[in-house]
């Protein structure tokens, strides 16, 4: 068995009166990809801007690698290796493609490890070296979620964090961009992600949680999920 990177451990978050995660518990193994599905208002979201800070749980415990991080600034969990790419991409629209790319290293302390993560993105990414001084702002939807992703990956993620990444996004570039995700993951990153296309997420995700009302109701390894009918009917349009 795979040793947990992540434990989610019993955290409720409110938004004024509004309880949006009721007690939710989960483990994100080293070297896994994991998946929330669930409907819009699930929790999804909400569940990622607790691991990551944003947002502080009522109560419960979030540990990475065995240590709480619940009362963190954001940048400090940042800097420990958990980094997340948000919904709606939310790049720097004013900056370059080299600009948004350094802000997101901003949690290395070395020049090489600068260089060498640039390479690895220029690798992936080849249209991001090709529009290094272009403004964010004027590149297409499908760069613009590169460069989202390719900014996440300057700062040497453990665990990388995607909500929605495919959203908006056109089939094909849609595809190009699950692959993408899998050459990150062979390179020992830890994935958690959140995903509107459920089906393609369980497909390549090794265990999954179904969210509902801010409530785990279901978990499986993404196989078991796929197949159950219970997922077919509600997420994968069985």
């Amino acid at each position: 068995m795979k040793q947990e990177l992540l434990r989610v451990d019993n955290i409720n978050v409110f938004y004024g009166g509004i309880h949006a995660l009721k007690g939710i518990s989960f483990v994100v193994p080293r070297g896994s990809i994991v998946t929330l599905i669930g409907a819009n208002g699930a929790g999804k979201t909400t569940t990622l801007r607790a691991v990551s800070g944003l947002i502080s749980p009522k109560d419960g415990e979030v540990f990475f690698e065995g240590k709480s991080i619940v009362g963190k600034h954001t940048h400090e969990i940042c800097k420990k290796g958990i980094i997340m790419v948000p919904e709606g991409r939310k790049i720097f629209s004013n900056l370059t493609v080299r600009e948004n790319l350094i802000m997101g290293a901003f949690a290395l302390n070395t020049s090489r490890w600068f260089e060498e993560n640039l390479e690895y993105v220029f690798s992936l990414f080849p249209r991001l070296n090709e529009r290094f001084n272009q403004l964010g702002g004027t590149l297409s939807g499908g760069e613009q979620q590169m460069l989202a992703l390719g900014r996440a990956l300057m700062g040497k993620p453990r665990l990388l964090m995607l909500d929605e990444p495919s959203l908006g996004l056109a089939p094909k570039i849609t595809f190009m961009l699950f692959e993408k995700i899998l050459e990150i993951h062979k390179r020992n990153t830890t994935i958690l992600i959140i995903e509107q296309n459920a089906k393609a997420a369980l497909k390549m995700a090794d265990y999954g949680y179904v969210l509902e009302t801010g409530e785990i109701i279901l978990q499986g390894s993404g196989q078991e999920l796929f197949l159950d009918e219970r997922v077919k009917k509600a997420y994968l349009g069985g």
